[in-house]
């Protein structure tokens, strides 16, 4: 009877041991499908919300759009648009090229759809809570890769990461899906076909100095919630150009001595959170390029 029991479980345990991992899944799953259609938010903790797309297809069509930019590959030429500056660059689509820019926080999941050997630059994946995302089940995994750890959130009936966090510049990210699309279908050319703006100038290099338009995104995101519109607390508003000058926290030409970029670089400001690095160097040398509408 044992001996009976023993045989029948064997190809149980078989089939139960080698079942796929989420990684594993994941990497099937992107690689098997023909297209993928994403929207999503990114959130910091005391900042808006910002809304980003993806839509990916084969043969190198990549459409991928958050508040300040825009790629666009239409599987040969890889168009970038700056929003704010109203510049773009043009150059070849290659796989490095669009690689690169997926791997990076907060589209790196979603880069297995180029990269067949995705799963090699994780180093464990453990699996962590299940949560419920409006009616979807999501299980947490919490992942080790050479840039760094992340925890993403696995879709076991679609087979794949849907959101999760990650960390930059010691300030923590929330990647939020709203809707994803994963068909066997590809999508249509129209998606990846982008005309620059009547407005737009091809960046040929020129160094410029920042302008107001540059530096609002950020003032949007990171103190809009407390200095923007009809919330300017102490008076102070950054969402508006002549508001912010008439405070007197800029000091045109001199960011060292300027009260707002003090106040961020102390963490003062946002209040309850923190800015990276790199936006208050941005805000900096707006400051310094002479604080210009």
């Amino acid at each position: 009877m044992k001996a009976l029991l023993l045989t029948a479980l064997v190809p149980l345990l078989a089939l139960t041991m080698s079942a796929p991992g989420p990684v594993e899944s994941h990497v099937a799953t992107m690689q098997k499908a023909a297209s993928l259609s994403i929207k999503f938010k990114v959130v910091q903790a005391g900042a808006s919300p910002q809304d980003y797309s993806l839509s990916l297809s084969r043969d190198l069509k990549l459409r991928l759009e958050s508040p300040a930019k825009l790629w666009v590959s239409d599987g040969k030429t890889l168009s970038v648009y700056d929003k704010a500056k109203k510049l773009y660059t043009q150059g070849e689509a290659t796989k490095p090229t669009l690689l690169k820019l997926l791997q990076n926080e907060p589209t790196w999941a979603w880069s297995a759809f180029l990269d067949p050997e995705f799963a090699k630059s994780i180093t464990s994946a453990k699996p962590g809570e299940e949560v419920n995302q409006k009616g979807v089940i999501l299980q947490e995994i919490k992942i080790s890769k050479a840039t760094g750890a992340v925890t993403q959130m696995f879709d076991a009936v679609a087979g794949v990461f849907r959101g999760g966090t990650f960390t930059k510049d010691n300030v923590q990210y929330f990647v939020q899906v709203t809707e994803i699309k994963v068909t066997d279908k590809a999508l249509a050319d129209t998606v990846f076909a982008w005309v620059p703006p009547a407005d737009a100038k091809l960046d040929d290099g020129t160094v410029v100095a920042m302008s107001y338009a540059d530096v609002l995104p950020v003032f949007q995101q990171y103190c809009g919630r407390c200095h923007g519109g009809g919330r300017a607390q102490k008076n102070l508003n950054t969402t508006n150009y002549d508001a912010l000058m008439s405070s007197n926290t800029v000091r045109p030409g001199d960011s060292a001595r300027s009260i707002l970029v003090n106040a961020m670089r102390t963490g003062a400001m946002p209040r309850g959170g923190s800015m990276p690095k790199a936006e208050i160097d941005k805000i900096a040398k707006w400051v310094d390029d002479g604080a210009k509408p």
